[in-house]
């Protein structure tokens, strides 16, 4: 992962992560930086000051995209190639604490219109 300047758009410096990061996410609350690999189904934590990985999280396969939740100290991971999220505690040591199953299924709508017409019978 390269570190660049905004100003001079030069690295400042590449932090070695695990193979193929593919999403990345800054949890501001704790100066951490988050990696989703993909390769190895891991989370790089890096550490924002000091610019280097304090902590490998295992994640599920191909983890990629991370979100936060500063209320419950949390980030999420998505799990491209198994549909799960992957929940990873922001504490010290940083770690995974659970997952969520997710559904490819499309949900139905409860809401459906029915044709009214001549044929329609109503209970009285």
């Amino acid at each position: 992962m390269s570190v660049i300047d905004t100003k001079t758009l030069k690295t400042i410096k590449q932090i070695p992560v695990q193979h193929y990061p593919a999403g990345a996410g800054f949890y501001a609350e704790r100066r951490r930086m988050y990696v989703g690999n993909t390769a190895d189904s891991t989370v790089s934590v890096i550490d924002a000051d000091r610019l280097e990985v304090i902590a490998t999280v295992p994640a599920k396969m191909a983890a990629g995209s991370l979100g936060s939740d500063p209320i419950r100290d949390r980030v999420y991971c998505v799990n491209f190639g198994d549909a799960s999220m992957t929940i990873t505690s922001t504490g010290r040591p940083a770690s995974r604490i659970g997952e969520i199953r997710l559904t490819t299924r499309r949900a139905r709508s409860r809401w459906t219109r029915r044709a009214a017409g001549p044929t329609s019978r109503t209970r009285s």
